[in-house]
């Protein structure tokens, strides 16, 4: 039985939770486009069968600068993040 067929089927909600592996590269505000191909046709399909869905984000923002990581660059060009007296960030994410 998957997900769709249990969220028809029941009288109350059914709630997927995703952990950081939906990212892409575990990058907050992003969806690995090889398991996620289409994030806004899969929500709307989930909730239109009761389904709701719940992503982590991460308390940290993976330091991957200049790579098109727009969270990353755009935080740093605006001092977005909190920095040590060194003025550098003061937590990045796991780097990998």
């Amino acid at each position: 039985m998957d997900a769709l067929t249990v969220g028809s089927e029941c009288d109350y909600y059914i709630t997927i939770h995703l952990d950081v592996d939906y990212m892409r590269g575990y990058r907050d505000f992003t969806w690995d486009p090889d398991r996620f191909p289409a994030p806004p046709a899969l929500l709307h399909e989930l909730r239109a069968h009761d389904v709701r869905v719940v992503t982590i984000i991460d308390a940290g923002v993976k330091e991957d600068l200049g790579a098109g990581y727009d969270v990353a660059d755009d935080g740093i060009a605006r001092a977005m993040f909190i920095r040590t007296a060194g003025r550098v960030p003061d937590r990045w994410s796991a780097r990998g």
